[in-house]
């Protein structure tokens, strides 16, 4: 039924024009739009009545001046018309709000009575030009419809097809009639013709301009349901304010996220009542960034009471207002810090890191010469290595976590710890803090820091040891005083961990030495300045066994220097990786020329076993030398044993499974432990100096012998006594069941070159 109606409407509205393109215009008509246009028609009676009244008034008038039965006819049927037009509007504006397909359905009927009332008007002025001789008849005729076209081409302009129909079937029959009567009435034709054709014209044009402005409103209204649309869905929020202060365009995100409502924030409410509204709501400022000139720059970041941060930019608009908009920047605000806080905190412990303890250690510097004074405090965690290495990472990162809050506990609020790197940590102790104090609070951190941790049930336990500078007497910059307080730390790991050390400047001078000492040594190794002594092992029936390799440096200008001078400086440099290295190689080169089975013995640091492949090393020197692995002994220091890590067992262990023989060096001092006995694959122990050379004076050292002794026997072990001295010592080391001794009652350490001659000696001594 609605698309019939269409269609309808659309014959009528085309009757007239009998263009080629109507198909396509219908198609361009929408059912919206053919109802906008016919909507008028139905918009007041009094119109209708009005276009009734001067046919029927002719009708009435035409009546009387002829006794013909025509008039009365057309005076009826005009009546039967307007009657049923009437009943169609009515219809229609009953319904309170038609819907359009409901328009089209009524322009239906009320179209084609239109067209018929039109219809019968003309064939009515027609009559009165061929059944009357009256010229005022005509006259009146002439003038009614012509009246009457001018009234439809202005009030259904909007329905062209519609009123080109009417006004063709007003205006033709006069044509006709000026026709028929010829004489002067034929100029009469012709100016109704002409009259006709330029009706048709401008009805034809004011459709076209309609349906321009429709068009025009349509995209107005498309662009407005867009403009709306991004308003509604825009993350920022938006005002437009008109040149008097007052609010015209206000988005819903603007009042969500104020918190107002349409009824707090209306269109049209001024910029000092928006402004007071959220001053209301505890806003900062409110009413300095409501008002165009509250922020000279139009931007501004706001602090909202809730914790949330609003960017507001404004902007003034060519006609004197200003269009404000508000984006939360709440996050970015929040990611913003959380990128600074990285950029200058520890991202494990939270702690400032280095860039931002050395810009604070620099503010401190800059406020001595105005007489301030301040501490700086180097931390290095002892032992935190065998932790790293015996329980993991994870567990060394918890650790760190638990040392940090330890050392922040110890402080004060206004001093600042931060972690360097690594177990390495620093502390700006700002203003006049006595040395006393400093020490007091060195020795608080020892002990807090150096006491037991409990982590995921597990005991863990590390030290710390501290070095002290003070500012300005051990420094003005802040390089110097954190590379002074560095020094004062090695002192304090130097003397025995655990403890803390004041810089003083003698430090300088032991550090340089030791610089010194570390260029000279890699001179020396890259010169061929080392070499190795020997010192022969004999059994307790004089037979020797083997020779210890005892490495010294022939320095041009020193002479021979033991390895006590530099084998620390070696070890804290790394350069006993390569000395390492190079003392295997040429130790079992060497021993691969000695005539039966002796075997070598080779010293080796714990620090080795941290840095490089050991095993790789020690199998390439078996493999370039061509000596059997059984004859190779290597010798573990207290140090490694105390790590007994799974990474050193499983080292030894792999030397074991290649032939080679481990001694544990200097056992019965300092932290020697049965445990190392059962953990560690051993082939040998070798009882420390000081316990022989007690030997005559101490029952408690012979009793000490005695019982490593039995133990290793027990374990079946080989127990080496070192620094045999005299006969006496000899025979008493016999009876405490030692198996194999060393010393200078047999012959000091000697170059390789007196290898042969030790032997003759030895076993010359041996048969006599």
């Amino acid at each position: 039924m609605r698309g019939r109606s269409l269609d309808l409407v659309a014959r009528l509205l085309g009757a007239v024009t009998g263009r080629r393109d109507a198909p396509a215009r219908r198609e361009r008509l929408h059912e919206d739009d053919a109802a906008h246009l016919i909507a008028p028609l139905f918009d007041r009676l009094s119109s209708l009545l009005v276009a009734h009244a001067a046919p029927l008034a002719l009708c009435a008038f035409i009546a009387t001046r002829t006794d013909a039965g025509w008039p009365l006819f057309f005076l009826v049927a005009d009546l039967a018309l307007l009657l049923a037009r009437g009943l169609v509007v009515l219809a229609v504006r009953r319904r309170r709000d038609p819907s359009p397909a409901a328009l089209l359905r009524a322009s239906r009927p009320y179209f084609a009575i239109g067209v018929a009332w039109a219809l019968l008007t003309g064939l009515f002025c027609l009559m009165c030009y061929v059944a009357l001789d009256d010229e005022a008849s005509r006259l009146l005729a002439a003038t009614l419809a012509m009246g009457t076209v001018g009234g439809i081409a202005s009030r259904n302009a909007a329905t062209p097809r519609f009123a080109l129909a009417q006004i063709s079937v007003l205006l033709l029959p006069q044509v006709a009639g000026g026709l028929y009567n010829g004489s002067w009435h034929l100029a009469q034709a012709a100016q109704v013709l002409v009259y006709f054709i330029a009706l048709c014209s401008i009805v034809r044009r004011h459709h076209r301009d309609v349906r321009r402005m429709m068009d025009a409103r349509r995209e107005m209204a498309a662009l407005a349901a867009r403009f709306d649309a991004a308003l509604t869905n825009m993350s920022q929020g938006l005002t437009l304010f008109d040149p008097e202060g007052r609010l015209r365009v206000a988005n819903a995100r603007f009042r969500e996220m104020f918190g107002l409502s349409r009824d707090e924030a209306p269109i049209g409410i001024s910029a000092p009542l928006l402004a007071r509204e959220l001053a209301a709501r505890g806003l900062p400022d409110a009413e300095a960034w409501a008002l165009p000139t509250g922020h000279p720059h139009g931007r501004a970041v706001l602090d909202l009471p809730d914790g949330r941060c609003v960017a507001l930019c404004q902007e003034a608009m060519p006609d004197g207002g200003w269009v404000t908009t508000y984006e939360d920047v709440t996050e970015r605000r929040r990611a913003e810090t959380r990128v600074r806080h990285m950029a200058w905190h520890d991202a494990l412990t939270g702690l400032p890191n280095r860039s931002l303890f050395q810009e604070r250690l620099e503010g401190a510097v800059v406020r001595l010469p105005a007489g301030a004074s301040f501490a700086v405090l180097y931390l290095d965690l002892d032992r935190f290595k065998e932790v790293n290495d015996s329980l993991g990472h994870a567990m060394g990162d918890k650790l760190l976590v638990a040392v940090a809050g330890r050392i922040r506990n110890c402080l004060r609020p206004q001093d600042i710890v931060a972690r360097l790197g690594g177990d390495e940590f620093a502390v700006l102790i700002d203003g006049g803090a006595t040395a006393a104090a400093l020490s007091d609070l060195a020795g608080r951190l020892v002990r807090d820091v150096g006491a037991d941790y409990a982590i995921e049930g597990q005991a863990v336990s590390v030290g710390v040891s501290v070095g002290i500078a003070l500012a300005p007497g051990h420094g003005t910059t802040a390089d110097l005083l954190l590379r002074h307080a560095d020094m004062a730390l090695y002192e304090a790991k130097g003397a025995g961990r655990g403890t803390h050390r004041f810089f003083d400047w003698d430090m300088s001078s032991r550090l340089q030495a030791r610089r010194d000492m570390e260029a000279e040594l890699r001179r020396a190794l890259a010169g061929g300045e080392m070499e190795l002594f020997y010192q022969p092992q004999l059994s307790m029936a004089g037979q020797v066994t083997g020779f210890e390799a005892l490495l010294r440096w022939r320095d041009p200008r020193r002479g021979l220097v033991a390895p006590g001078e530099f084998i620390a400086v070696a070890e804290e440099s790394g350069l006993i990786l390569p000395l390492g290295e190079w003392v295997l190689r040429t130790a079992c080169a060497e021993a691969a020329s000695w005539p039966g089975g002796l075997h070598v013995a080779v010293n080796l640091s714990a620090v080795q076993f941290r840095g490089g492949d050991l095993h790789a090393v020690v199998t390439e020197a078996l493999r370039l030398s061509g000596l059997p692995a059984g004859r190779l002994q290597l010798e573990i220091t207290e140090a490694v044993a105390l790590e007994a890590s799974d990474q050193v067992v499983s080292t030894l262990q792999r030397f074991r499974a290649l032939g080679v023989r481990i001694a544990l060096d200097d056992f019965g001092t300092g932290y020697s432990s049965i445990a190392y006995l059962r953990k560690l694959p051993l082939d040998k122990i070798k009882i420390d100096r000081s316990f022989v050379r007690d030997l005559a004076e101490s029952e408690s050292a012979a009793a000490i012998v005695r019982a490593i002794s039995t133990l290793g026997t027990t374990l079946g072990l080989t127990m080496n006594a070192e620094g045999v001295e005299s006969a006496a010592q000899l025979e008493r080391l016999r009876g405490l069941g030692c198996t194999e001794v060393q010393g200078v009652l047999f012959s000091p350490p000697r170059p390789r070159g007196e290898v042969p001659a030790m032997l003759r000696e030895l076993s010359g001594a041996a048969a006599a």
